[in-house]
């Protein structure tokens, strides 16, 4: 409530809408998030960063319907809007349209060359594309000198490394990044598939593998963990 009550002595102030929210959420109540993240929208109709922070929500719930439409509104406000054209990226990506998301992540590297997000990305796509991991590791290691608190850019190195065979190299990197979020299963998952590829830490993927699938794996990868936990 007090978030909330801040939220009226500044309408125009979007970081408050986003840590009413969070209270929210964290008060395991979604329907109220939702409803501030509207009012966000409802006080501040001409402000990309209301849309975005409702797509940012939305896409994080996997309501890419819902987050297609906030996009698309906040880029018809202002058509070089980063944190939308990150998201618009990251849709594209997911639907296979690796081509498409390099272009978008370029594009909002050439509007902010520290973007650290939109390299991370981009590392992400050119090991999907997976013509030059090279490539994707150069990208990887400057999204990490722009924000090297992120464990998701650690991750990505370490896939970069890991689609090079340098399965040591890439331990190094998935270490430091279950250090900074030991409870993220994604980073377990490809941390576990690449200690599975050394004879001495066959153990260790089996754990990470294991708590990737008990801590809500996706489909297609939690069964591919089950196929390589199977085969250690």
């Amino acid at each position: 409530q007090f978030a909330e009550q801040l939220i009226k002595i500044a309408k125009e102030d979007i970081e408050r809408y986003r840590r009413a929210a969070e209270f929210a959420l964290k008060l395991r109540k979604p329907e109220r998030a939702a409803e501030i993240y509207q009012m966000c929208i409802d006080n501040n109709p001409e402000d990309p960063a209301a849309y975005i922070l409702a797509g940012e929500y939305y896409y994080g719930k996997g309501d890419l319907e819902k987050t297609g439409a906030l996009v698309k509104q906040a880029l018809d406000l202002d058509s070089l809007q980063q944190e939308a054209l990150i998201i618009k990226g990251k849709m594209a990506a997911g639907d296979g349209k690796t081509d498409e998301a390099i272009e978008i992540f370029n594009k909002v590297i050439g509007l902010n060359q520290y973007a650290s997000d939109a390299i991370g990305e981009l590392a992400i796509q050119e090991i999907v594309r997976g013509d030059n991991p090279q490539i994707a590791i150069n990208h990887a290691m400057k999204a990490i000198m722009y924000d090297g608190g992120n464990a998701r850019h650690r991750t990505t190195l370490g896939r970069a490394y890991y689609a090079q065979g340098k399965y040591k190299i890439a331990m190094n990197s998935f270490h430091e990044a279950l250090k900074m979020d030991p409870e993220n299963p994604l980073i377990n998952f490809y941390a576990g598939l690449n200690f599975a590829k050394m004879s001495d830490t066959k153990f260790e993927a089996k754990v990470h593998l294991q708590k990737a699938i008990k801590d809500g794996l996706p489909g297609e990868l939690a069964e591919e963990a089950r196929k390589v936990v199977k085969s250690l």
